[in-house]
């Protein structure tokens, strides 16, 4: 995960993208938005596999951390309260 300055995230993440977040009203939507982001960044600089496949890591990336940051927590908690479905095979 790039891990910006707090200093330097204002530049990246401010009101525009703030209020372009609440106008997400599903996750198509939002998969939309960021397809929309990677085929800009791909006319900005350029479309090549070198190009091509440092933007998808980018995307994947995020996912891979969203997973592991928020979704893997969120699983460990539900497994707390309501048990593993895995227990009998674990």
């Amino acid at each position: 995960m790039p891990y910006i300055k707090q200093a330097d995230r204002f530049d990246i993440f401010d009101d525009r993208i703030l209020s372009l977040g609440m106008a997400i009203r599903c996750p198509g939507d939002f998969n939309y938005i960021i397809s929309r982001l990677f085929t800009l960044q791909i006319d900005k600089h350029g479309k090549s596999y070198h190009e091509l496949s440092r933007w998808l890591a980018a995307v994947k990336d995020a996912g891979v951390e969203i997973d592991r940051r928020v979704v893997g927590p969120y699983e460990d908690e539900c497994i707390e309260k309501n048990g593993d479905v895995f227990d009998d095979i674990l």
